[in-house]
């Protein structure tokens, strides 16, 4: 084989080693803060900001748990938030 070929052909296989990867998607993530008017008694659930939500979300199934009691007790709900957030107050 010419030499010529041998190189090209190495340089294309050196490439194809080190085409970049796609990106990964990036994963969804949740933001909240609790305040002294979101505790339970009060009845003012908190803003929730959600990051990189799937495409098309039009509901969220939000599950609270207060970890800072003995027993604690889980509050579920489904929330309609199109978009990327779920506005202080929406989960009665």
């Amino acid at each position: 084989m010419h030499p010529r070929v041998i190189m090209a052909l190495a340089a294309v296989a050196a490439l194809a080693a080190c085409a970049a990867e796609p990106p990964a998607p990036q994963s969804m993530a949740v933001a909240v803060s609790f305040g002294m008017r979101n505790y339970c008694g009060l009845g003012t659930s908190p803003a929730i900001a959600v990051t990189n939500p799937p495409a098309g979300t039009a509901r969220y199934r939000v599950r609270m748990v207060n970890t800072e009691v003995m027993f604690p007790t889980a509050y579920e709900t489904t929330v309609d938030s199109p978009g990327t957030s779920i506005p202080e107050g929406a989960m009665a």
